[in-house]
């Protein structure tokens, strides 16, 4: 759920070996996952580096090492090595087999999260919303027959990559693995006499990569493209994955096996990958056993109790109404935060026993609440579905969402809004293995092709892959690449490597790009609000800086203008009326009225209001559609002396009834 960059260690702190074979096991464990030479009894998990994607990836190896695993939420309360050992059971002897696997039925399902993928890709009239591209720049001489080669073995390793989905006989979805495939990469010459034009026609490459889409069923989920610069040793790499088949954890994986194969080819070697235990349709069968949907129904109680009741709609502002179906054309705004900052909200989050994930999350969803003008905020969130070790080196779709939930109760202060996402996220972190799609037919939201259910705002952070190895004879680096089409109305990506910066995707057809920026400046702004001040109630604080407020209340507000002339409307009215009676004074769908004829009929409806008694102290209730007589009936009353009271005619009777008595 959050990644951090690994921060400074102190290394003031006296060094205290393991002393128990707990320890010891521990201790080698904790510097496999935050890849330390060597890690210290009283050292802290957190301070180390450690975050809630490495917890995970811990834990896992946890099950196969001791008798007893506390919950994740154990080593929040308990982060250093020898309390944390405490809680554990007795070490094994040798690492125990988490899972194994079941024997494959002649049909191969899809896994949840597929079938999730598939039923939104054939809803979709965009083009890739559901494209995962990978744009790897390679410098240098390249081997492109290597690269080829290396390319189709992580093919053939992984099943999932030479699969298709289909109907079957009986009309049910299945996956359909190819024994071999041979991806074709297209090599593409492109004339670029500059860097400058380099990029830019890249960036076309990209842009036109992200828009296809894939034929699930008649091909398999990957696709290459590789471009390369004329009369220089310059190339790019773009990798199209769909979602179907891959995550952020795959993407990761699979750049890394293709660089120890394409290693292995340049030096004429074996690449030394170890075997693959199980495949990803393994995975798929694990998810509906038996036991694994008891487990499933008991976590779905949890979010019932979580997310049942109130509103699921993030009601924030936009430049124009929300349609009932809304085109999936995105927008994207980056911000990158200082890394004085950026240190300084880690140590904040640290000495509060949260991660840095979970302080940014906060501060989001107070932003948006605010926004909202909402109490109660969900924002979805990305987790790495990965409970077993043996899933860890695999390519497919993991990833599981769960909906965070915020009370933002105005009485609550900073650090009390950080302790309450804490704990809704170890909660969450604990229930995650459900998925999406049963929690969303188990609460049954009203749904509809203008928002997602349950929650309409994703917020996901994503750490650099610390691993990275150099490639043969060549300097490899990604480009961002920026998705042509949402999901979402807004994707909230924090990516934390070298700097931290944050990649805020909007629904274009909601937001503009203007809207989108000032709410990441504003989001920065609260950030630095939680350092300085931590005790401020949510009450007090406001997303606008002092000089912005005073602009926006009071000097646009500043409208007050003074006329020489009549002071009231219906003077106005008859004084014009007099001196060009036959102007335009309204018009209305091929209907019009002079400035005499609508002063005439406004102070025929006046006289007929005196005869019925209505004064200066009346109030006349105004039920009527937009028209010209709805507008001699307003200027009658006040001819009349009377104030109105709009009222819809398109409410129901007895909000009307209401309404007429309450204003009495």
């Amino acid at each position: 759920l959050a990644a951090t960059a690994l921060p400074n260690i102190d290394d003031s702190q006296p060094h205290v070996a393991p002393r128990n074979a707990t320890e010891a096991v521990l201790s080698r464990l904790f510097c496999e996952v935050l890849e330390r030479p060597d890690v210290s009894v009283h050292d802290n998990f957190f301070s180390l580096g450690g975050h809630s994607l490495l917890a995970a990836m811990l834990f896992t190896r946890l099950r196969q090492r001791f008798t007893r695993v506390p919950p994740l939420r154990s080593l929040f309360e308990n982060p250093t090595l020898s309390a944390f050992a405490s809680q554990l059971g007795d070490p094994l002897d040798a690492p125990a087999s988490t899972w194994t696997g079941v024997p494959r039925p002649s049909r191969l399902p899809l896994s949840f999260e597929q079938q999730r993928l598939w039923f939104l890709e054939q809803l979709s009239t965009g083009g890739g919303e559901y494209n995962v591209v990978s744009a790897v720049q390679l410098d240098g001489e390249l081997n492109v027959q290597a690269l080829c080669t290396a390319l189709n073995s992580v093919v053939q390793r992984h099943e999932i990559l030479r699969s298709r989905i289909v109907r079957d006989s009986d009309g049910e979805l299945a996956l359909v693995i190819e024994p071999r495939v041979d991806i074709s990469v297209q090599v593409t010459a492109l004339q670029a006499t500059s860097a400058e034009q380099w990029q830019q026609l890249t960036d076309a490459a990209i842009h036109a990569e992200t828009g296809r889409r894939f034929d699930l069923a008649a091909e398999v989920p990957v696709r290459a493209t590789l471009l390369q610069r004329s009369g220089a040793a310059q190339s790019l790499l773009l990798l199209s994955v769909h979602h179907c088949a891959t995550d952020d954890a795959s993407s990761q994986n699979l750049l890394d096996e293709l660089r120890q194969f394409y290693t292995a080819q340049c030096q004429g070697t074996p690449a030394a990958l170890p075997g693959l235990a199980l495949q990803y349709p393994d995975y798929a069968l694990w998810q509906r056993e038996p036991g694994q949907q008891t487990a499933f129904s008991s976590q779905l109680e949890y979010w019932r109790n979580q997310l049942e009741d109130g509103d699921y709609l993030l009601d924030l502002p936009t430049e124009q109404g929300r349609p009932n179906q809304l085109a999936p054309a995105a927008g994207a705004v980056q911000l990158q935060l200082p890394p004085a900052l950026v240190e300084r909200l880690r140590q904040f989050a640290q000495q509060r026993g949260a991660t840095l994930y979970m302080l940014m999350l906060g501060a989001a969803q107070l932003l948006l609440g605010r926004y909202a003008n909402q109490r109660d905020v969900r924002v979805g969130s990305p987790v790495a579905q990965r409970p077993f070790a043996e899933l860890q080196p695999l390519i497919g779709c993991f990833v599981n969402t769960v909906v965070m939930r915020a009370d933002l109760d105005p009485a609550l202060d900073f650090e009390g809004l950080l302790n309450q996402v804490r704990n809704r996220v170890l909660d969450a972190q604990q229930h995650q293995d459900v998925p999406f799609d049963q929690v969303v037919e188990h609460l049954k939201p009203s749904r509809s092709l203008g928002q997602t259910p349950l929650f309409q705002v994703l917020f996901a952070m994503q750490n650099a892959d610390s691993s990275s190895q150099p490639w043969p004879q060549l300097h490899v680096s990604e480009r961002a690449v920026t998705a042509q089409a949402t999901k979402y109305d807004l994707n909230w990506e924090v990516h934390d490597g070298e700097v931290l910066s944050v990649l805020l995707e909007y629904r274009a057809a909601l937001f503009s790009e203007t809207t989108a920026l000032r709410w990441l400046e504003q989001w920065q702004q609260l950030l630095e609000a939680m350092l300085e001040a931590p005790q401020t109630r949510l009450r007090d604080w406001t997303p606008l800086p002092a000089a912005e407020r005073h602009r926006q209340l009071i000097e646009w507000n500043a409208t007050e203008r003074h006329y020489n002339g009549p002071t009231n409307l219906h003077t106005a009215l008859s004084q014009q009326a007099a001196l060009s009676p036959n102007a335009p004074a309204l018009v209305f769908e091929g209907q019009r009225l002079s400035y005499a004829e609508l002063d005439q009929r406004a102070q025929t409806v006046a006289r007929a209001l005196r005869a019925a008694g209505v004064g200066s102290d009346s109030i006349v209730p105004v039920c009527m559609e937009r028209s010209v007589e709805m507008v001699v009936a307003l200027l009658g009353i006040v001819h009349a002396g009377a104030a109105w009271l709009p009222l819809d005619p398109e409410l129901p009777a007895t909000r009307l009834a209401f309404l007429i008595e309450d204003a009495d």
